[in-house]
């Protein structure tokens, strides 16, 4: 280049301001070139659809380069690899590319292309090649391996019908915009395997949105269908033992109300279910709820076997207001305690229930302890899973208390939890959002 004719110490004055000139000039192109390079990166960075970051290349390279093709050879997402034309005539899809090709010698050397009019291919390697592959209606090219973590992930490349166009410079502008474009297009590529991952989400939480809709509807019919010939049952049961009391030997009397009985079980275990599936699409305005009067309520409900099992209890006088709704909290405080009283343990010299609550952050805790049984470690991740038991002793209930415990806590935007050892009793805690 410069000099290479004349040597500097053996140019005048004249020559030297002229080469000087030139490479200020020259300088200067490039550095325009450059700032040209990272007004691209900032646009295509600025976007994470391919399509779109393609189009500002084929829109603004024009400014660095000069060529008559500009295309990407690229594997999208879920496609073969194939070649997506950013400017000029649109070249045949379907050819494919032979081991001579220099797209496919950038792929599989990740060595920059460079062909000149006499059809020789200028690598970084030095060896020739005289073939133009699919790009052979152009006199010269520049392909530029897509390099990302360590491997090539696609091709950029320029042609033009005009001899001998490009040089050292040209290659260090398309190198430095291949950077660019690689980086761009590995990040629209995450971008599309996250986005799709998140449409596949949301389609199967609606799917199971949707199933939960339908279960929930079917357990309400069933329920309700099940309760009218059960009401039949117990009523005829009833009847029965009324008007033939009298002639019926006890064995039967024993059996009719071992059916009335039952029968009275079922019942409640459905509107158990019914309470259950109602949770799920209830909804209700929040409101400051005071906490006292819906213990006092819900220990109400267990009056005689507290009074029959000589229960203690310790509540607090001054448990802090919540956000909530009230026959929604009344019933968790019910299930809790109720579930306390069943587990408290026959043999329990001293059994006592304790209640209180205190704020936590922009919570509120409440726990219900009690000295009874307690719960194996191992147990206590599936206590809040419906019909679940915590001891295989004969106590009343289905193992659905603290699933109804469970969703409403959740619906009122607060988490329920268990600290329990055997022998020693359980701390049940739940939260709600502090008023």
């Amino acid at each position: 280049m410069y000099g290479a004719a004349v040597r500097f110490e053996d140019q005048d004055r004249n020559q030297l301001l002229a080469t000087a000139y030139q490479i200020q000039t020259d300088a200067q192109l490039l550095s325009s070139r450059i700032a040209v390079v990272n007004e691209i990166a900032t646009a295509i960075n600025n976007s994470l659809s391919l399509d779109e970051i393609l189009q500002v290349v084929a829109n603004d390279a024009r400014w660095l380069l000069n060529f008559e093709h500009c295309s990407v050879y690229i594997r999208k997402i879920g496609e073969p690899w194939g070649l997506v034309t950013l400017f000029g005539p649109a070249l045949d899809m379907t050819i494919s590319l032979d081991d001579n090709d220099p797209i496919q010698c950038a792929l599989r050397t990740g060595q920059r292309q460079l062909i000149h009019t006499d059809g020789l291919n200028s690598n970084a390697a030095g060896a020739g090649m005289p073939d133009k592959g699919i790009l052979a209606p152009y006199s010269s090219l520049m392909i530029i391996p897509l390099q990302s973590e360590g491997g090539v992930i696609g091709t950029l490349n320029f042609a033009t019908t005009t001899p001998d166009t490009y040089n050292a410079d040209d290659y260090r502008i398309s190198y430095l915009l291949a950077l660019q474009i690689a980086a761009a297009i590995r990040n629209a590529e995450r971008f599309q395997v996250v986005e799709r991952a998140q449409l596949e989400l949301q389609r199967y939480a609606a799917e199971l949105e949707a199933r939960n809709h339908e279960l929930d509807a079917y357990s309400h019919t069933i329920a309700h269908d099940l309760k009218a010939p059960l009401t039949q049952i117990v009523g005829f049961s009833s009847l029965t033992m009324l008007s033939f009391e009298h002639i019926l030997p006890k064995e039967a009397q024993d059996n009719l109300n071992l059916i009335q009985s039952s029968a009275l079980k079922m019942s409640e275990m459905i509107e158990a279910l019914l309470r259950l599936a109602h949770l799920r699409d209830a909804a209700t305005e929040a409101e400051i709820v005071e906490m006292n009067p819906l213990v006092d309520a819900a220990f109400t409900r267990f009056y005689d076997p507290v009074v029959e099992n000589q229960i203690k209890l310790d509540i607090q006088l001054d448990l802090p207001p919540a956000l909530g709704h009230g026959p929604w909290i009344e019933e968790v405080f019910a299930n809790l305690i109720g579930n306390a009283i069943k587990y408290i343990g026959s043999e329990n010299p001293a059994p006592y229930i304790a209640i209180r609550g205190y704020v936590q952050g922009n919570m509120i805790r409440y726990e219900v302890q009690d000295n009874g049984l307690g719960i194996a470690l191992e147990n206590q991740t599936r206590l809040f899973d419906m019909f679940t038991r915590m001891h295989n002793t004969h106590v009343p209930g289905y193992g659905l208390g603290l699933s109804i415990v469970h969703r409403i806590v959740t619906k009122l935007n607060g988490e329920v939890g268990v600290i329990s050892e055997p022998g020693v009793g359980s701390t049940f805690w739940f939260t709600l959002v502090a008023p």
